[in-house]
């Protein structure tokens, strides 16, 4: 029988979650060696990333990208991370950095299945929609 990405990633987050952290080392070796005997150890960035998000739900937390014009300090971004969780409904929130310069200024913070917007950029075009109808 075939198992897709995310019955895999099913399985083997309920093994390590189910099983002592010193049995966590010898159930990954099994795991892979499966995953070899049923060559689906191409399809193992699919796998990572059903387990990244079964992990996640777990957790209550939402990893993303904070898109912002101009760099911004750690304290800053701490603070956007904190304000996302609680506007997304999560208990934290993971967000990496890069830098965007056509947002103008402020942010846009993209997870998944979310995206929150607060550049001055989208505001402009926001503004424009109005002003043209």
């Amino acid at each position: 029988m075939k198992l897709t990405s995310k019955q895999y990633a099913h399985v083997l987050y309920t093994l390590l979650k189910n099983s002592p952290k010193i049995k966590h080392k010898s159930i990954l070796k099994n795991f892979v060696l499966k995953l070899n005997r049923d060559r689906a150890l191409k399809r193992k960035n699919d796998i990572l990333y059903a387990l990244s998000v079964l992990i996640e739900a777990e957790n209550k937390s939402l990893s993303g990208v904070l898109y912002t014009a101009h760099e911004i300090s750690k304290s800053e971004a701490s603070e956007i991370e904190t304000k996302m969780a609680k506007i997304l409904g999560v208990n934290s929130t993971s967000l990496t950095l890069e830098k965007n310069e056509e947002l103008l200024g402020g942010f846009k913070a993209v997870f998944d299945e979310y995206t929150v917007d607060a550049s001055v950029l989208n505001n402009l075009l926001a503004l424009r929609e109005i002003l043209i109808s």
